[in-house]
């Protein structure tokens, strides 16, 4: 798999998977794991968790923002908690982590578009 013909194929995606550039590529996951690491370590692409990656903003065609992002780290889940009502004004503190409200254990992702926190939503009875 080349690197200019996937940036190519990817360029308006704002955030992709590893079974998407399987997809793309009709190659071996294996095959696209291995290149998707050294795409990473040699600084061309993003890891924003594992399996999930953006491209440099120089090779986006797209914007990416913090809201798509938190969809993406967590699914299925909806954006819940201060930051909603930081960008709605209804606070007037600066909130600066995204807050996602899914089933699952809670966990923290900080990567370069922001810091993340998935926590349990409450079951009423």
């Amino acid at each position: 798999m080349e690197w200019v013909k996937l940036k190519a194929r990817i360029a308006q995606m704002p955030v992709f998977t590893t079974q998407d550039v399987v997809t793309l590529s009709g190659q071996e996951p294996s095959i696209v794991s291995v290149a998707l690491t050294r795409w990473c370590k040699s600084g061309q692409l993003l890891r924003l968790r594992r399996g999930l990656y953006a491209l440099r903003e120089t090779d986006r065609e797209v914007l990416v923002n913090a809201p798509v992002v938190a969809s993406a780290l967590v699914e299925p889940s909806y954006l819940s908690g201060l930051w909603m009502l930081a960008q709605a004004s209804v606070i007037p503190e600066a909130v600066f982590t995204l807050t996602s409200a899914t089933r699952g254990r809670r966990v923290r992702f900080e990567n370069t578009f922001g810091r993340f926190f998935r926590f349990n939503r409450l079951k009423l009875p």
